[in-house]
């Protein structure tokens, strides 16, 4: 029988990519927790660009350092490879292998996740992927997406439709499917996000930003409810409020994440197997200081210059924060050991 999940006291690290690393759902899951009187503690272990066949690599020192209970597995986004999906794109027999093997190797990563997590005494909970949107705008002059290794599959302007993106959400609902008899088969837990935040798609405008996958403000705000329901929380008819601890949490987990985009996505073994530590800190700092570079990458990069030598002490303190922000009423006061 699939083990259920048992969060009072708990600590919950949600593992995954860029929506995970936005981490808005985990600041208004934290904001609700504070004032329930049943207490648990979630962290924001995303990290921008990862794929499930990634984490492995980001286990052991990014995730087992927050002594989690629970490890929330949210990938699909990037190991779908979205571009193989463009509906301008004939189905030949060469992208259809590639799809294969992008999905055996997010498969692949899933075994290997909760094969470590087992053997280090952490719950993997396997959660399907988030719906992406059927309903985007259709647009020649959006900014179009890439993937930095694969330059030839580079996505236009026509990717923009929502042709592209029902074929992905069909396959998405296949993969959660196969993910979904899988844990059941080892015996793991399974949460389906997919089903909830297709339908949630289909009735709610506004949820997405313009590119389709991530979700805006408003979105996350729904992604909350939805995990905390999945948690055995009842947040219908909330407003999640805002707070100057929260705040300040959320600012030292982001520069934390910032440092961890670095190690584990741009130089994550899976994609950089052989790289120094003298060669990856000359490029960092080369990105901090290239003014063409993207504003937000020049800003993780300053950040990882500034703070990395202080990642475990920055883990430490959003743990001391954690707890003290969600156990405000006094009931819950010690870090788990």
């Amino acid at each position: 029988m699939t083990k259920k999940i048992v969060i009072e006291n708990k600590n919950i690290c949600f593992v995954g990519a860029s929506i995970v690393y936005n981490g808005q759902f985990v600041y208004d899951m934290r904001s609700f927790i504070r004032k329930n009187e049943k207490k648990c503690f979630v962290y924001n272990r995303g990290v921008g660009g990862n794929r499930s066949i990634m984490a492995e690599y980001l286990l052991q020192d990014d995730v087992f350092s927050m002594k989690p209970d629970y490890a929330v597995f949210i990938y699909g986004a990037n190991d779908i490879g979205m571009w193989l999906y463009d509906s301008d794109k004939p189905e030949t027999p060469e992208l259809l292998a590639k799809r294969a093997k992008r999905k055996k190797e997010f498969f692949d990563g899933v075994k290997k996740n909760v094969e470590i997590c087992l053997s280090n005494g952490v719950i993997p909970i396997l959660q399907s992927p988030w719906a992406m949107n059927e309903h985007i705008e259709e647009r020649k002059d959006i900014k179009t997406l890439g993937d930095n290794k694969e330059k030839e599959d580079y996505m236009g302007p026509s990717f923009y439709k929502r042709a592209t993106f029902e074929k992905l959400n069909r396959t998405f609902a296949e993969w959660t499917q196969e993910l979904k008899e899988y844990a059941e088969n080892e015996h793991v837990l399974f949460f389906d996000a997919f089903s909830q935040t297709h339908a949630l798609m289909l009735a709610e405008e506004g949820i997405y930003n313009a590119d389709g996958v991530h979700y805006s403000e408003k979105g996350q705000h729904y992604l909350a409810k939805i995990m905390l329901r999945f948690l055995g929380y009842e947040p219908n008819g909330i407003e999640f409020e805002k707070s100057q601890a929260n705040d300040e949490l959320y600012e030292v987990e982001e520069i934390e994440r910032d440092i961890a985009f670095f190690n584990w996505g741009m130089f994550n073994p899976y994609v950089c197997p052989v790289i120094t530590q003298e060669e990856k800190m000359a490029e960092i700092k080369r990105i901090s200081q290239d003014k063409t570079a993207e504003t937000w990458l020049i800003s993780f990069a300053k950040n990882y210059l500034l703070y990395h030598q202080k990642a475990p002490a920055l883990r430490d303190e959003i743990i001391r924060r954690t707890v003290d922000f969600c156990a405000n009423d006094g009931t819950m006061t010690t870090v788990k050991e």
